[in-house]
């Protein structure tokens, strides 16, 4: 399952791939801001790569998997 989570109060939202429902549990508990699920997929693992790249030709890339929001990212979600 490939998920976009949304750190609230911020521009930030974090693109990755999960076998369970626990990772937003697992993410929250490093992050000083609320994370929400705001969208996921089943779709395979290459997509995310797809996704990353899109989102770091737009000069998207924070850190990692995470990303500023704007309209690039809005139009993958």
């Amino acid at each position: 399952m490939i998920y976009a989570i949304k750190a609230v109060s911020t521009e930030f939202v974090k693109i990755g791939v999960s076998n369970g429902r626990g990772r937003i549990t697992i993410l929250q508990t490093g992050c000083p801001f609320e994370l929400v699920l705001i969208a996921q997929a089943d779709w395979p693992k290459l997509e995310e790569r797809r996704i990353h790249g899109f989102l770091k030709r737009h000069g998207l890339h924070v850190r990692g998997e995470w990303f500023r929001r704007e309209a690039e990212t809005e139009q993958v979600i």
